[in-house]
């Protein structure tokens, strides 16, 4: 399938890759990982190539491609689709850039054909050096996304940034900086605005995606070094209300060489994932095997859709509107309930017209639903067509304890390994699959929020069955870091960093800053005590505030810390 996509493409690529404004590439490899992003949508793609290397400068590689898919009905009941498959040119829903007027697209335009890549580092530096006269603010800071041009039709607030004077505006020049998580993070913007989609077939959406792609320099944590996180926001910037819509990602996994796979999931890790069909990885069509034991990779919502209001406080469980894999189900909080991974559908290049790739968007919006193309239902066992039951789920092993996937039909199974590729007795080879979560109805404004984790496991004994284990031990690591906020390197590593568009700001405000001999405070009671630090946290005046000003005059050029009632604020005297 690999040197199929290469020989088909190569004659339409050859000038397009470098020239066509939507083909912008940037890798991130921050840990174990290196893995290439792309400006249209496609993750994992290197060029024509596999593009999730691990380990790194090993030459081997989990993924082909990978990418996100949304699709819904609009009022009329019309399928609309944004999704792609393949980094190709002529396949394309998505393109670089925020969603703007019509008239402000421009094929030429390349101003948004790129990727920012900062490190927790280059905020550090910036941090401490924005304000010395020998520092260079660098370009990705200076350069940051942080606003949309209005009078195009762009939306005012767009990459996330801290805002140190809380006039929200991004000024690098005076403290401001990106938010990222991790300790390497990539960020883009996409729309499905611009051109018709070649990739689905579908109707537009005018949805803008924001990603941020990240991971952590954790070492000596096996389970960060091993683990890439991709953060989705969607805006719906249309004036349409979209019911049944569901966000999946699709997966064309090729671990090592490709021709020896098996695909499964994990339902209560709210994962699927590949791993190899026999002991021993083998070679095809160039790609390079892993040696030893062969390893497994992961793709786990870690935070699906936000479910829709029902005005109570859904149970965990496999009734409507509750979920075994989600979160905020039987809290006792009333609609905070988040969807974890709801669909896992695997599907061929070749075979059964029912189960091969999808070529329309109503076979797109069949497989983000857990119908095969053809619109019938998966279900339990054998190749998942025409079984007994229902399933949301391809070959989750035995991982379904609660029913979920069934509806809590029993499946009572034969094999104890439960339903598999190896129960089934299939031939291991090439695998890709969508998991998929929701649905729910989005409406004009609405933004829905995704995180996945794509965690990768080689073990150094045992056989492709350990590796799984392993992997499922870094998933359940992974999941309590995320849900407890914090790593072994760090706290607040996982929190929100988008802003809402009516963000609250900081109630302490000082101006003018930099300031030459008085600071002016706003949002302060009087009286209250103040203590200003120098830069290395030394002490240099304390008292109270008599009016709403203090004089600085007598402090010496440099960055400073004002602190008023258990608030912070940095300012500089010049």
């Amino acid at each position: 399938m690999k040197k199929a996509i290469t020989v088909l493409t190569l004659s339409i690529n050859t000038l397009a890759f470098g020239q066509f404004p939507n083909d912008a590439q940037e890798t991130i490899s921050i840990n174990n990982i290196s893995a290439a992003i792309r400006t249209n949508g496609s993750l994992f793609q290197d060029d024509l190539s596999p593009g999730f290397e691990v380990p790194q400068n090993s030459g081997t590689h989990t993924f082909y491609s990978g990418s996100i898919w949304i699709g819904g009905l609009s009022s009329n009941g019309t399928t609309h689709t944004a999704a792609v498959t393949y980094a190709q040119e002529s396949m394309q829903d998505f393109w670089a850039g925020p969603i703007s007027d019509s008239t402000h697209y421009v094929a030429a335009d390349t101003s948004w054909n790129r990727l920012w890549k900062v490190t927790k580092q280059d905020i550090s530096t910036h941090i401490w050096n924005y304000w010395q006269s020998n520092y260079t603010i660098p370009e990705v800071i200076l350069n940051w996304p942080a606003h949309g041009d209005t009078n195009k039709g762009q939306a005012p607030n767009l990459a996330p940034f801290a805002d140190t004077n809380g006039n929200g505006i991004y000024e690098p020049n005076l403290g401001d900086y990106p938010k990222i998580k991790g300790d390497e993070a990539v960020y883009f913007i996409l729309n499905d605005d611009r051109l018709p989609h070649t990739g689905s077939n579908g109707e537009k959406m005018r949805i803008e995606i924001h990603g941020m792609v990240y991971g952590f320099a954790c070492f000596g944590t096996e389970s960060l070094e091993n683990t890439l996180f991709v953060d989705y926001s969607i805006y719906n910037r249309s004036q349409q209300t979209y019911t049944e819509t569901s966000v999946g990602f699709f997966s064309d996994l090729d671990l090592g060489g490709y021709s020896d796979d098996f695909i499964g999931s994990d339902v209560q890790r709210s994962t699927y994932y590949v791993y190899n069909g026999d002991s021993i990885d083998t070679p095809i069509g160039g790609s390079q095997a892993y040696s030893g034991v062969p390893p497994a990779q992961g793709i786990t919502f870690l935070s699906g859709t936000l479910q829709n209001s029902d005005g109570i406080d859904n149970a965990i469980g496999f009734g409507p509107g509750e979920s075994t894999n989600g979160s905020g189900y039987g809290d006792g909080i009333i609609d905070n309930e988040v969807r974890g991974l709801d669909h896992f559908m695997y599907f061929t290049q070749s075979g059964a017209s029912c189960c091969t790739s999808p070529t329309n968007a109503i076979e797109y919006n069949n497989y983000l639903h857990g119908y095969w193309k053809n619109g019938e239902q998966l279900t339990f066992g054998g190749t998942g067509i025409y079984g007994q039951f229902e399933s949301n789920y391809m070959y989750p092993g035995t991982t379904d304890s609660l029913l979920f996937g069934t509806q809590g039909v029993d499946p009572n199974y034969v094999d104890s390994r439960g339903w598999c590729e190896e129960a089934e007795n299939n031939s291991p080879h090439d695998r890709r699959g969508i998991g998929s979560t929701g649905s729910f109805t989005f409406e004009p404004g609405d933004v829905q929020e995704l995180t996945i984790a794509f965690v990768f496991a080689k073990s150094d004994t045992g056989n492709q069955h350990s590796s799984v284990a392993l992997m499922q031990q870094y998933i359940d690591e992974v999941r309590d870091m995320y849900n407890a906020d914090t790593t072994p390197c760090g706290s607040g590593v996982f929190s929100s960093v988008k802003p809402s568009e009516n963000e609250v700001r900081q109630s302490l405000t000082i101006y003018p800053n930099p300031t030459s001999s008085v600071l002016n405070i706003q949002g302060i009671n009087e009286n209250s005590p103040y203590q200003i630090f120098d830069i290395t946290g030394k002490l240099i005046i304390s008292g109270s505030l008599s009016q709403e000003s203090v004089q600085v005059s007598n402090l010496t050029t440099g960055l400073y810390f004002i602190n008023i009632e258990g608030q912070s604020q940095r300012f500089i005297k010049k």
